[in-house]
């Protein structure tokens, strides 16, 4: 961590070493400053910057003039001097034996990797005239991926656990770090949706209806009703009556299809039948035949739920979501001796048809389905 005194005699440094040096004294005396630690993060990352962007430059040219030699040890050079201020941050990350350096290392072994990309849009023979080693980093970017994958994740969970709503915040940052290396690492969107249920300070809600039906807007009502009820017996968290955004989420529920099949009618025509003993033994058979009437109605509801985090405008989290609403009733009439029917079709024989629910009836349904399974993500822990 870098005193506020530090950081102002290292902007006063850069500022007289742009005044009064030449660009390739300011980028030497800006990587000796980062192998030094005195500079922050961020001066660190221009200094790679300047020579990347050398590098981009030099490319650019030789991709429209392929054959062009002359600046080729330049290339190299950049290519050099921006590697060995990556490679020596990441070898003093890793001499640290600090258990946080995995993220950052990755970085390093990322920026490593992209760099030779841009080299490799040039044509080979011009490659192998600069002299330019390729290096497989392939074994360091999977390796330091998982661990830092592994240590936000454990660090997350340990935060989640606690019962201030200030650590749910912190842990949702780290399990934002995590989905960036592995958004399928573990239980991730689980505990990423419980950080933020824990931790938010407000939740509002939108509803996009882009199915071209008439549906109510009392879907999002309802969860916020839910949402509110949680949080409060869960975490004996209360509404605020002043809204606080200070770590506030957007959950926007996204209906994009729903499909209202026809009624539909299918008929079933069997026979049941049962024998009569005399003690052990069989002195009669009686049979019926059934009649069986089966009505049916669907409709499918597809869709999305969203969670954003209001202060970036990303959607940090999506979950698609399907249901069903499924209008159903069979009745029968019989011929024959009823005593031959069984249990399932005496009972058929007692119901009757049925009026089928108009459209409008078989969309409430399947909001009201939707707005069920949407509340059992959102409290699902």
């Amino acid at each position: 961590m870098f005193s506020m005194q530090m950081e102002i005699k290292v902007s006063f440094l850069c500022h007289i070493t742009l005044k009064n040096f030449s660009m390739s004294r300011i980028k030497y005396l800006l990587m000796m400053m980062c192998f030094a630690g005195l500079v922050p993060l961020l001066v660190f990352s221009q200094a790679t910057k300047s020579y990347d962007d050398e590098i981009s430059r030099i490319v650019n040219r030789i991709q429209q003039y392929p054959d062009r030699t002359k600046d080729l040890g330049q290339l190299k050079e950049n290519f050099g001097l921006a590697n060995k201020i990556d490679n020596d941050h990441i070898v003093s990350l890793l001499q640290s034996g600090q258990p946080d350096i995995w993220l950052e290392v990755y970085k390093g072994y990322m920026r490593l990797e992209n760099r030779q990309l841009v080299i490799l849009k040039i044509p080979e023979k011009s490659i192998q005239l600069s002299g330019i080693q390729m290096v497989d980093y392939q074994y360091e970017l999977k390796d330091s991926r998982y661990k830092a994958t592994a240590y936000h994740y454990a660090l997350g969970e340990k935060l989640l656990k606690s019962d201030k709503q200030e650590d749910a915040r912190l842990a949702y940052v780290e399990f934002i770090k995590v989905a960036s290396l592995n958004s399928s690492f573990k239980d991730l969107d689980k505990l990423l949706r419980k950080a933020i249920l824990k931790g938010a300070t407000n939740m509002e809600f939108e509803l996009y209806n882009r199915t071209g039906k008439n549906i109510s807007a009392t879907l999002v009502n309802h969860l916020s009703v839910i949402i509110w009820d949680f949080k409060k017996a869960k975490y004996g968290q209360e509404k605020p009556v002043v809204t606080d955004d200070s770590f506030t989420f957007i959950l926007r529920v996204i209906l994009d299809d729903l499909l209202i099949g026809a009624d539909q009618v299918k008929q079933l025509e069997y026979q049941e039948e049962r024998d009569i003993y005399s003690g052990n033994q069989v002195i009669d058979t009686i049979k019926c035949l059934v009649n069986e009437t089966r009505q049916l109605k669907k409709a499918l509801l597809s869709g999305n739920l969203e969670y954003v985090d209001k202060q970036t405008g990303k959607v940090v989290n999506r979950i698609p979501i399907k249901v069903e609403s499924v209008f159903s009733n069979a009745y029968a009439s019989l011929q024959g001796n009823p005593d031959a029917a069984g249990e399932a079709t005496r009972e058929l024989l007692k119901a009757k048809k049925a009026p089928y629910p108009s459209n409008e009836q078989m969309i409430i349904d399947a909001t009201e389905e939707f707005s069920g399974k949407a509340g059992e993500v959102i409290l699902s822990e």
